[in-house]
């Protein structure tokens, strides 16, 4: 399903990204928690990457228009886009090989003479050890966004596109300040 963000026509793209990123933003990181709380849900961390690349993407079209702040921003969600990236394409690897080690199995159930039979060893192997590359990625990716919260990652990227400034000025004006 597409997710449609609430943009202006007659307003300039740093305008709408104002107004989009917020919600961009709170869309991705809504699956977090899950993932955080739940590392088996690989496909839920699938939707989170998938959700996650339009941020980027719009970050990225209007990187120019904003301070060195966001550029920081950007850096950091590319690295954890890329590390969401690694763990999904670790979870799809050993999801193959575990199908063809049990074709392999399959196989050498057929086969009588030993010497004809396929070893499945090196197969094991590499499974085990894409699954402790998943480990220590999904570690990382676990630590990353628990900084994002303690430093307040969002309020700081709010900040450098100019949305909090933009709201503390309107709540002023609302109150008379």
């Amino acid at each position: 399903m597409k997710k449609i963000y609430p943009v202006k026509r007659k307003q300039t793209i740093k305008e709408n990204i104002r107004i989009a990123l917020p919600i961009m933003w709170d869309n991705f990181m809504s699956h977090s928690e899950i993932v955080l709380n739940h590392p088996r849900m690989k496909m839920r961390l699938h939707i989170m990457r998938k959700v996650g690349k339009p941020v980027r993407y719009a970050m990225e079209i209007t990187e120019n228009a904003f301070d060195e702040q966001f550029k920081l921003c950007l850096k950091e969600i590319k690295e954890i886009l890329v590390l969401i990236g690694d763990i999904h394409d670790c979870d799809v690897n050993v999801h193959e090989l575990n199908s063809y080690l049990k074709e392999l199995r399959l196989y050498n159930k057929t086969v009588s003479d030993k010497s004809g039979k396929i070893p499945t060893s090196p197969v094991i192997k590499l499974i085990k050890e894409l699954r402790e590359k998943r480990q220590n990625l999904f570690a990382k990716f676990c630590l990353k966004v628990e900084e994002w919260k303690k430093k307040k990652f969002k309020e700081k990227l709010l900040f450098s596109i100019g949305a909090l400034q933009n709201n503390v000025i309107s709540l002023n004006r609302a109150l008379n300040i």
